[in-house]
């Protein structure tokens, strides 16, 4: 069933197109999200980093708790 309603898809170009800019869309709109979270857990790192740098921690330590790199710790 699902091959006999792909193959009426693909020879309905109108078709073809809106479900191709539908699927494009929900891609991007994944994309995004998945960029976001991202960006929030690095930001949240980064500020548990500087905590952990104010408190005195070894940096050995903060990189094993965060997963940040001693560089971008002696950056903080």
């Amino acid at each position: 069933m699902a091959v006999e309603i792909l193959s009426n898809i693909t020879q309905d170009e109108a078709e073809y197109a809106r479900l191709s800019n539908l699927i494009k869309s929900e891609l991007d709109w994944r994309t995004g999200m998945f960029e976001a979270e991202n960006k929030g857990r690095n930001e949240e790192k980064l500020e548990n980093a500087r905590k952990m740098k104010a408190d005195n921690m070894p940096v050995s330590q903060i990189s094993k708790y965060t997963g940040l790199s001693a560089e971008i710790i002696a950056q903080l």
